[in-house]
């Protein structure tokens, strides 16, 4: 399981599947939280070992695809069970190799107490509708003696994260954005040219500016910068899953 913050309930689950059917046993592989999934999962497969059931995302899907199970002939019952267009968008290469079961989100969360307290009022997130207005909102947020924004250091948060925002921010429709993606991978789209891309890195030179970890910033402690966050000593957080 590279979700570590569910661990308890898949171990209920299968706790729980056991009791049904006593023949059948299933041992939870943690990994721990904020990092080394990936690591675990490359180090069972290099052991000849690897977990039959694996909970990973697209992306290393996409970079062990030669190493799972066609799963044709489940999907027309994952189809019944799954929201319309959720199978056939999870299709690698038109095979289905794996059971969409979850969303993830991510983006800029935030300490309602803190930012309540920075401006004397209450918050109303839809007030934010550009950069400037986020940016005065951290200059109150700085002159109340917190800091405006935590910025979590892990790869996984910049690139896949963050970065990744660059491509579904092109359109709503899905497969405009995959037009997108091919289209940038035969290089005829510029990224320096591209709206939102430029608005994308634009808001990420203001989210480094007010960063709190703006002086060691790839260190990448997960349970600190959480905990921190959760304690009110930032106001925003960009974060998910």
């Amino acid at each position: 399981n590279t979700s570590a913050e569910v661990n308890n309930v898949f171990e209920d689950l299968f706790k729980t599947y056991h009791e049904l059917n006593p023949n059948v046993s299933i041992e939870l592989i943690p990994t721990p939280i904020g990092g080394g999934q990936l690591e675990k999962f490359q180090s069972l497969l290099a052991s000849g070992n690897p977990a039959t059931i694996a909970n990973l995302d697209p992306a290393t899907i996409l970079q062990f695809k030669d190493k799972f199970a066609d799963l044709e002939s489940e999907k027309a019952k994952y189809e019944k069970l799954t929201k319309q267009g959720a199978v056939d968008g999870a299709l690698l290469d038109g095979k289905f190799l794996g059971v969409p079961w979850t969303a993830q989100g991510y983006g800029l969360l935030y300490n309602k107490r803190v930012i309540e307290e920075a401006i004397g009022g209450t918050f109303d997130p839809a007030s934010v509708k550009t950069r400037n207005d986020l940016e005065a909102l951290f200059k109150k947020i700085e002159a109340s003696g917190k800091a405006p924004v935590m910025i979590h250091g892990a790869d996984w948060s910049l690139g896949a994260h963050y970065l990744g925002l660059a491509y579904s921010l092109q359109s709503k429709n899905v497969d405009e954005n995959r037009k997108f993606v091919e289209s940038l991978k035969k290089g005829d789209i510029q990224l320096a040219n591209n709206p939102q891309f430029s608005g994308l890195m634009d808001t990420f030179d203001l989210l480094k500016t007010y960063n709190a970890r703006k002086n060691d910033p790839l260190v990448a402690d997960y349970m600190k910068d959480s905990g921190d966050f959760a304690k009110g000593n930032a106001a925003f957080y960009f974060m998910g899953d």
